[in-house]
């Protein structure tokens, strides 16, 4: 039985065995045992709260872009972040956003003000929060370039604030993704001035570029990390004669050999299943070892 904390937290907004596959951009995934939806850095607070005073596994989601859950489900409080607000400050030339925001109306504001720093991640399918935890990047920059601190939770439940360098940032990781239990809040970004017509301009083309790209079907988005900026994981796929190989409804995908997609009615299985495939096929035609970019979440964290 949960117990009543003197939080805020609203425990009739507390919702039990919901389906997460619906909030997934790759629409796998079971039910979680808890769910709650939180709207400020306040509510993640306090759920967070919640979750420690009563021993519950907790996981934030964003837009749920780069991560697999289980076919059977989460058994825990899974947190849908909605922290949606951001400042610009012009005189400091930084901008504070909450780990909720969406990166594109967030960076598509920055530009449309004439500021630039972000650009390159405008078109990015994620939040601030997830991309800051996997240090998502394009066009060999780095999300993470750009961060002065970061206001987070951290694993004793207490909130402080820290600058880039405690995060450990590598080419798609961070101290958090290697398992620092810590709950991102806000992050403050340096921005500079820049034409406004040419940022706008490089988002726009970026996104049609991404649309000719990127495959129709669900998926998580790129699954694994390039071996470098010359070598990638696609091309790596492609040559092993892998693109349309399929697992159940799990397939990789025939546009961008990067993606493993939903044709249907595919399980976390079927994925898992294929992307080891990927894997062992890959070492063994290239000698190459490929290293996943997806979370794949467990129920023991």
């Amino acid at each position: 039985m949960l117990k009543k904390r003197k939080s805020m937290l609203k425990t009739e907004e507390l919702k039990t065995n919901i389906s997460l596959a619906p909030y997934t951009y790759i629409k796998i995934g079971g039910p979680a045992k808890y769910f709650y939806v939180a709207n400020s850095s306040d509510d993640i607070s306090e759920a967070v709260s919640f979750a420690l005073s009563n021993n519950l596994n907790y996981l934030i989601l964003g837009l749920g872009g780069n991560v697999l859950f289980p076919d059977e489900g989460f058994d825990g409080l899974v947190i849908l972040n909605r922290a949606s607000s951001w400042q610009i400050n012009e005189e400091e030339k930084n901008a504070v956003a909450q780990s909720g925001v969406i990166l594109k109306p967030f960076i598509t504001d920055l530009a449309i003000k004439g500021f630039a720093g972000l650009e390159f991640f405008a078109n990015i399918p994620g939040s601030v929060g997830g991309a800051v935890a996997g240090n998502a990047g394009a066009y060999g920059h780095s999300i993470s370039e750009e961060i002065s601190w970061v206001k987070f939770i951290d694993p004793e439940g207490e909130i402080i604030t820290e600058n880039r360098d405690f995060f450990e940032f590598e080419y798609r990781s961070s101290r958090i993704k290697k398992g620092y239990r810590a709950v991102i809040l806000e992050v403050c970004f340096d921005i500079y001035h820049k034409n406004s017509e040419e940022l706008l301009k490089q988002i726009e083309e970026d996104e049609a570029l991404r649309k000719g790209k990127h495959p129709e079907y669900p998926s998580c988005g790129s699954f694994f990390k390039n071996i470098s900026r010359e070598i990638t994981a696609g091309k790596l796929i492609e040559d092993a004669g892998l693109k349309g190989f399929k697992v159940g409804d799990a397939m990789v995908s025939d546009k961008h050999a990067n993606f493993i997609v939903n044709t249907g009615n595919a399980t976390a299985k079927d994925v898992k299943t294929l992307a080891d495939h990927i894997v062992n096929v890959v070492k063994e035609k290239t000698g190459y070892d490929l290293e996943r970019e997806v979370v794949i979440i467990k129920n023991k964290q």
